[in-house]
């Protein structure tokens, strides 16, 4: 028996469970902040990104992932 590996998204930053998680069809932005835990107090939720190799771009947190891509929540805290 063989069991296909689903393909991977990851979720760094201010979330509660950062890292990889399996792609599961229909997986927006959204559901998967909610798998990682959720955002921390100080997360910049405005600052959403989604990556993907050299592509920066503003996240629509409805939007459908693909295999790869990554999202990044930016935290509020200044270092000085």
């Amino acid at each position: 028996l063989i069991v296909p590996r689903l393909a991977d998204v990851y979720v760094y930053g201010a979330v509660a469970l950062p890292g990889r998680y399996p792609l599961r069809e229909g997986t927006t932005p959204a559901s998967l902040i909610l798998r990682a835990g959720g955002l921390r107090v100080d997360a910049d939720e405005r600052g959403t990104r989604l990556l993907q190799g050299e592509k920066d771009e503003v996240i629509d947190l409805a939007a459908p992932l693909s295999a790869g891509q990554v999202i990044f929540v930016p935290s509020r805290k200044r270092v000085y």
